[in-house]
């Protein structure tokens, strides 16, 4: 190490005290090797120099490790750093024609880095660095067999990336082949959730602790049947890409399937061991406590098993808007079928007239809501429109909101008027003094402004009567 502190000292000197150097030539292209391999390292002068008046210094810089010494017209290993004992060495032959090129065996991932050929005569100096890269190393692989697995369950799709590539310089996607969906993303060093398709964003994820050593399997959580398929682990450097495929087969009965098909059988089941005794009582034609439970149970289990069928369907096959849409629908059913059944008559009380009074506006409403509800939030899901856009979009769906609530309150003012007469009346007389153009508005109700007129018309003759 003294030798090697001398002889810098020495080139800085002879750098600082001379305007021209010795033309030391060497790569200018960076060098590439693979791990076992053996590199030429050039370093070279143009013409021949005096064995005995040159000093050759090989070091790989950061930190400056000696690597091979040639001093006083012989090599000296014994100078060498142990890590290059063996390995570095010059060629003797070429050394008085002006070579002095080191060969560097059996490369190791240790050795990639700078290294600078210093090269000292009694008069000149210079020097000139080489600069020694692990060529890139890439290989991706994945599970030889398909993945089974069942809805609402959890899979692993594997993918190993073996490299020598950092991993701030690594891109790793995964793509459903069949729709080329992007799952998942990691990009400089870090998870890259929010470029994931809609389907997959909380569903797919790494693993995060094991992508460090390599691993970027993917972690698919409540599966549903769509997810079936072939999906692409590709991961990108710099200078190229590899690739591998998980498969991902028909699913099988899931737990959530299971209960679906019995939802399904159960409300059949109701619909025909209701079906029959409904039927005769109404043959009979005889008003029980039975048969308002028989045909209450015919008319609204079924709709309701239904419902609940069709929510778990969307949450295993991912299709919850469509779901709630459908469930909706069996809910709103009921109404339909209380109002439309043969024994509506017989309901208790004053229920079978509300039901129809009400029915089938509130189902109107009911529905453009549900729908409309759905429709917005998918359409702003995928769309993400602007403020004007919200507004706009805001304003027309309320038109549709206040339009269809407008037969329920249609419903219940008639219904009001029908019950206090009366009071309407009284409403009404007040209206029309202020507003006389709006005197037909109250026609529909019962005692309304024509019993009105032809109550003041027979009042006449009563007064003269009278005398008043």
């Amino acid at each position: 190490m003294r030798t090697l502190t001398v002889l810098g000292v020495l080139a800085a000197v002879w750098g600082a005290l001379r305007t021209e150097g010795l033309s030391v030539q060497g790569p200018r292209e960076p060098l590439v090797a693979r791990p076992g391999d053996e590199v030429l390292l050039p370093c070279s002068v143009d013409s021949a120099v005096p064995l005995q008046e040159l000093d050759v210094e090989w070091v790989k810089t950061d930190p400056d490790t000696l690597v091979h010494l040639f001093s006083e017209g012989e090599s000296r290993p014994e100078s060498q750093h142990q890590r290059y004992r063996g390995r570095a060495e010059l060629f003797p032959q070429e050394i008085p024609r002006g070579n002095f090129s080191l060969r560097l065996a059996n490369v190791t991932a240790e050795d990639t880095g700078v290294y600078r050929c210093a090269v000292y005569t009694k008069e000149d100096s210079g020097q000139t660095t080489v600069e020694l890269k692990e060529q890139e190393r890439l290989a991706v692989s994945g599970a030889s067999e398909p993945v089974v697995a069942y809805a609402g369950g959890e899979v692993v799709l594997n993918c190993s990336v073996d490299t020598n590539v950092p991993l701030q310089e690594l891109e790793v996607e995964w793509v459903k082949t069949d729709s080329t969906i992007l799952v998942h993303m990691f990009s400089e060093g870090e998870s890259r959730p929010e470029s994931q398709h809609q389907r997959y964003r909380g569903r797919a994820e790494f693993i995060t602790e094991r992508i460090p050593n390599g691993d970027f399997s993917l972690r698919l959580k409540d599966i549903r049947t769509e997810d079936k398929g072939q999906y692409m682990c590709t991961v990108h450097t710099d200078s190229g890409s590899a690739n591998t495929t998980a498969e991902l087969k028909e699913l099988g009965f899931s737990t959530a399937h299971i209960w679906i098909l019995l939802l399904a059988l159960s409300a059949l089941g109701v619909v025909i061991l209701t079906s029959v005794p409904t039927y005769q009582f109404l043959l009979q034609n005889r008003e029980t406590s039975w048969r308002w439970h028989c045909c209450l149970v015919n008319c609204v289990t079924p709709g309701l098993l239904l419902s609940v069928a069709f929510i778990l369907w969307g949450q295993t096959e991912g299709f919850l808007q469509e779901s709630v849409t459908c469930a909706t629908v069996s809910v709103l059913r009921i109404l339909l079928v209380s109002i439309m059944a043969s024994y509506s008559h017989s309901y208790p009380g004053n229920l079978g007239r509300r039901l129809k009074r009400f029915s089938v506006p509130f189902v109107v409403f009911a529905f453009v809501t549900v729908v409309m509800s759905v429709i917005l939030a998918e359409y702003f899901k995928t769309r993400a429109p602007n403020t004007a856009a919200k507004a706009f979009i805001g304003f027309f769906c309320g038109l549709v909101f206040l339009f269809s609530l407008s037969g329920i309150v249609v419903k219940g003012w008639m219904t009001f008027c029908r019950k206090h007469s009366r009071k309407c009346l009284e409403y009404n007389g007040e209206f029309t003094a202020l507003f006389p153009t709006s005197r037909q508005m109250c026609v529909s109700c019962p005692g309304g402004w024509r019993s009105q007129q032809a109550g003041a018309q027979t009042a006449e003759p009563r007064a003269r009567f009278t005398g008043k």
